[in-house]
């Protein structure tokens, strides 16, 4: 695990592995554990902070698509 994860929460964590597989936020966020009532506001928070849109756009790339080019 590089530095820049280690900083995350285990929910942060779970979140930003099921992205990476689903491509969803709000499915993403419930996966991880958060409730399903605010799903999509926690998938819109998370996304908005720096370090885990960095981890994920870090982790499309490897997966070969073009972060820079998706909404959120």
């Amino acid at each position: 695990m590089s530095q820049r994860e280690q900083r995350f929460t285990d929910k942060e964590r779970r979140f930003i592995e099921s992205y990476l597989s689903c491509y969803v936020g709000a499915r993403a966020a419930r996966e991880a554990g958060y409730s399903v009532r605010t799903a999509r506001s926690i998938a819109h928070e998370l996304m908005n902070k720096p370090r885990i849109r960095a981890v994920i756009d870090d982790g499309l790339r490897a997966q070969g698509f073009h972060p820079e080019q998706w909404e959120t």
